[in-house]
């Protein structure tokens, strides 16, 4: 059998037709009908039933095509990594994650475009769960709990929240020293789908919850921090991103001896039997970066919560 035969075959069932086969081949239409037809004699089967407006592949056929197609996509992942490392890596790197990160890791993206000015990196953010595959990107940075198990995942850091409010909304409202009174403060949500959240917290004496309510709730801890400094409420929000404000006076750490049980941030990305070298370069760089403490105290600042609050 000639690969170059069950390479023509691979185009014609992909690409729906001989006619659009042939185009992507560079070659005749009949050259292409020939190669298909000395496959079948090769095989001693037949692989398509051909009319003069369609054409459907047989049993053997379709048997035949996800063998050959796992055999081809091999050779050309091959062809392009043996020529991907003999050149400057270029090309493009997709990557995804949510708004409230950018600040935070906006910096080292910058210092890989320095680094690799060939990569092209095309960051894309959302606060929704983007399909990697479906939707072509390479790479993720996700935070919090992981819904996706088909994904290859490594944690990167982790991050306390704990519960805060303004300097000026504690000599209001007084400060709170048991869950009763925290309950009945005004609260700014994160993530809530409704006016009130139950906060799982963890203390001395293990677990405990308290039920919150607020009027005011948003998706980004960015702006959750920015309505808590301007004495809306109480909210639990990272460690991270309240310890220069904690530290400056201007918010108090509330119950200090209770907090929630943090969020995970993740690098992820698409189980795949060849990894582009350029996608490998950023995954790793990302990866070892973000595990670093400087980098990790910066991003751990904007995890998402692993639920409602």
């Amino acid at each position: 059998m000639d690969p170059n035969d069950a390479f023509a075959f691979v185009e014609v069932i992909q690409r729906g037709s001989f006619t659009a086969a042939a185009r992507a081949l560079g070659l005749p239409k009949s050259v292409v009908s020939r190669r298909l037809a000395h496959l079948e004699e090769a095989l001693g089967v037949k692989l398509l039933q051909r009319t003069t407006r369609a054409q459907q592949m047989t049993e053997a056929g379709a048997a035949f095509f996800g063998r050959a197609k796992e055999a081809v996509d091999a050779l050309r992942e091959a062809s392009r990594a043996a020529t991907e490392r003999q050149d400057v890596l270029r090309g493009v790197v997709r990557v995804t994650m949510p708004p409230d990160m950018a600040a935070a890791i906006a910096p080292l993206f910058s210092e890989l475009a320095g680094t690799h000015p060939e990569i092209v990196l095309d960051v894309q953010l959302t606060g929704r769960i983007v399909d990697l595959v479906s939707e072509g990107f390479d790479l993720a940075i996700r935070a919090g709990r992981l819904v996706d198990s088909s994904l290859v995942a490594r944690k990167v850091a982790e991050s306390k929240l704990v519960i805060v409010a303004s300097r000026e909304y504690v000599a209001r409202r007084g400060e709170p020293t048991t869950l009763e009174e925290l309950s009945t403060r005004d609260a700014v949500l994160f993530r809530s789908k409704r006016p009130h959240a139950r906060w799982d917290l963890e203390g001395p004496k293990g677990p405990v919850t308290v039920e919150i309510k607020g009027n005011l709730m948003s998706d980004d801890f960015t702006f959750v921090l920015s309505a808590v400094l301007s004495h809306a409420g109480v909210a639990l929000i990272p460690l991270p991103l309240a310890t220069r404000a904690i530290a400056s006076g201007q918010l108090v750490r509330l119950l200090p001896q209770l907090e929630s049980g943090g969020s995970a941030l993740y690098v992820v990305w698409p189980p795949s039997h060849y990894v582009p070298e350029r996608v490998r370069v950023v995954r790793e760089f990302l990866v070892d970066r973000l595990s670093r403490t400087d980098a990790c105290d910066r991003a751990s600042g904007f995890f998402s919560s692993s639920g409602d609050g």
